[in-house]
């Protein structure tokens, strides 16, 4: 009875809840296993942006300086020179009470290691930095610092600018950003996110333009780089220019592409490749109206101009690599979003907006039977979202059937944060509207919102247009409602 007792008197003394009594357990594990050393490995773990490898921790918990957290984080960035790990010995004490919460990082089995449970990784906010703040931003530069001097680019690119992004340390972030491997590393044909949020994080969208500008200038200057590569250069820094929302800027940087491209002959996959984003640009001018008018027909035959030559240089290319296949594909889908416009506005002489249709049709057909070819599901997501366009014009029920497949391929493919979601979000939402379905139509207008806020930045124009809309009559009357609702739940 004594021993029953004395158990039920234990359990009484437990605090309540989970994260008082994970509280409990970790102060217990400082009393008994290693004292800062736990807390620093806690408290880096919980910091770090992806866990953190296991010869990471020792390198950075073998450095005395490291260990104890102070409000002068000069004292990092004076002498943090990291000769030997965290003794074995020392360590073997800290993983063996920690084991238990840990789990390796992936299915890599490469020793990442990372909280097992989020319940720990809020019990350890609640212990070591609700009270003393300035202790996260020590971490972050302990964190920084290391990741810093790493040749291992793939874990540098995870952590370091990351933990610069935490410490608020925006002049290390751009000098990062600017340098060309880190360009690179992160650039994206088609959007390149992670670096244009750390961008955002720098500062305006200018200061990307002119950052970029003077090394490409410095670059063209330099008569021991490569022509082909400055080129190749110019492309990629107007396709992130273009991303950013920079829509008048990105133009004279591919003039720049085109000319050298001239010089080195014209040849055809690069000129297919910079018609491709000629025709971009001069699309991402259109996503600047609110609403298709005539005055979108200049941009509009650029556009479908820039395809058609594109894919005219496909017909003469013989060589059918898998980046053949992809650049063709692109080039149809692409036209085939535009050509949706072109009938709304009832073609020209040239066109008409029955020949724009059908060629639509035709060219969605090819490039959704080509990305099936190549297994990606993302873009045949996007093929048939572009068919729910073109036959949104002559059957809205059958569109809205073609859209929720195509939605639901999307969303695994990409989830509900991407470029392609929030184009999704979007155009279901106007094919809703259109069917006088406004209260569906608000939901997916607001997830579209969501979305492009999230990828794009609050700033970007294809943000600012979703805004606009959501701020007409029918859907500020909706958001009323749907606060009313919220308030008597």
């Amino acid at each position: 009875m004594d021993c029953l007792r004395n158990s039920l008197k234990k359990i009484k003394s437990f605090p309540d809840g989970l994260l008082s009594l994970l509280e409990s357990v970790l102060s217990r594990f400082e009393d008994e296993s290693g004292g800062q050393l736990v807390v620093a490995t806690l408290c880096l773990l919980e910091c770090s942006k992806t866990g953190l490898l296991e010869r990471e921790l020792l390198m950075i918990l073998g450095n005395p300086k490291n260990i104890t957290p102070s409000k002068d984080v000069k004292k990092i960035k004076s002498d943090q020179t990291i000769k030997n790990p965290l003794a074995a010995s020392n360590w073997a004490r800290v993983y063996r009470v920690l084991k238990p919460f840990l789990r390796p990082f992936g299915d890599s089995g490469e020793g990442r290691l990372d909280f097992y449970h989020r319940s720990l990784s809020k019990a350890v906010r609640a212990k070591y930095f609700k009270q003393d703040s300035w202790k996260n931003i020590w971490w972050h530069t302990v964190l920084a610092k290391y990741f810093e001097t790493i040749e291992n680019m793939d874990r540098q690119s995870e952590e370091y600018p990351y933990h610069l992004t935490k410490c608020d340390d925006k002049e290390k972030l751009r000098e990062y950003l600017k340098q060309w491997r880190v360009f690179h590393h992160f650039y994206h044909p088609e959007f390149s996110g992670e670096l244009l949020a750390f961008w955002r994080t720098v500062g305006d969208k200018s200061e990307l333009f002119d950052c970029y500008t003077e090394s490409l200038e410095n670059m063209n200057n330099n008569p021991n780089v490569d022509r082909e590569e400055i080129s190749l250069h110019y492309e990629k820094v107007a396709r992130v220019v273009m991303q950013s929302g920079d829509v008048d800027r990105c133009f004279n940087l591919l003039q720049s592409a085109l000319a050298l491209e001239d010089e080195l002959g014209a040849k055809p996959m690069r000129m297919m490749q910079l018609y491709n984003v000629a025709a971009t640009m001069h699309n991402e001018r259109l996503t600047l109206h609110d609403f298709i008018t005539k005055a979108m027909m200049p941009d509009l035959k650029e556009c479908i101009s820039f395809r058609r030559k594109a894919i005219r240089i496909s017909e003469q290319l013989t060589e059918r690599s898998e980046k053949y296949k992809y650049e063709r594909a692109f080039s149809l889908m692409k036209l085939a979003f535009n050509l949706k416009t072109w009938f709304v506005l009832k073609g020209d002489n040239n066109l008409s907006a029955q020949e724009g249709f059908d060629l639509g049709v035709e060219s969605l057909k090819e490039a959704k039977e080509l990305y099936e070819e190549l297994g990606d599901k993302g873009h045949v997501a996007e093929c048939m979202m572009n068919e729910g366009l073109l036959l949104g014009e002559v059957d809205q029920e059958g569109a809205l059937e073609i859209y929720r497949k195509a939605e639901v391929i999307c969303i695994q493919t990409y989830g509900e944060v991407s470029v392609l979601s929030s184009r999704m979000f979007t155009n279901i939402a106007i094919l809703l509207e259109e069917m006088n379905n406004y209260d569906e139509a608000y939901t997916y207008f607001k997830n579209g919102l969501s979305s492009k806020i999230q990828v794009f930045g609050d700033d970007h124009p294809q943000t600012g247009r979703l805004k606009r809309v959501l701020q007409e009559p029918a859907y500020q009357r909706l958001a009323r409602q749907e606060q009313q609702q919220n308030q008597q739940r």
